[in-house]
């Protein structure tokens, strides 16, 4: 069916041969989710949510982490950005990054930017997605370092859902 404002409904599949253009894609329901098979991206472009991750973000020193969240590590605050910068502090093993984007399936993938003189490498060491506690609870993943580095590091992190 084609409603006046061009507005296109169908209840089977939607076959494009040629491509699709647009600019948005989202879901039927405000809180549902986009399922894609089989993706491939070209030329992806991630520089607005990438750089107001990082503005937007507010950091967190572990006592006051703790205090707030009794969660006795540095922290960054980043809100529901799908990717931004951190910094795990020098002598650290370990940073909590909270956002709201989280889920329990999510993939999260850390580059690091900056070189140190530690050999260990940058993982998650923990998710937490508040499924099993919704209320007080705040989403977040923890990236940790079998050993801390003398200097800061650097690193870029991207949530895929």
């Amino acid at each position: 069916m084609i409603a006046k404002d061009g507005t296109i409904t169908t209840k089977g599949e939607l076959i494009a041969e040629k491509g699709i253009r647009t600019d948005e894609i989202k879901s039927l329901t405000d809180d549902g989710q986009v399922t894609i098979n089989n993706l491939t991206i070209n030329n992806l472009t991630i520089e607005d949510k990438y750089l107001n991750a990082t503005d937007s973000a507010s950091i967190i020193a572990a006592p006051d982490n703790f205090a707030q969240n009794g969660l006795f590590a540095p922290a960054i605050e980043t809100a529901t950005a799908s990717a931004g910068l951190g910094i795990l502090p020098e002598n650290s093993n370990e940073i909590i990054v909270y956002n709201d984007s989280v889920k329990a399936d999510s993939l999260i993938y850390l580059t690091p930017t900056s070189t140190t003189n530690s050999i260990s490498q940058l993982t998650i060491g923990q998710k937490q997605d508040c499924s099993q506690q919704p209320i007080g609870c705040k989403k977040y993943f923890k990236v940790v370092v079998s050993t801390p580095s003398i200097l800061p590091t650097k690193f870029n992190w991207l949530i895929v859902n």
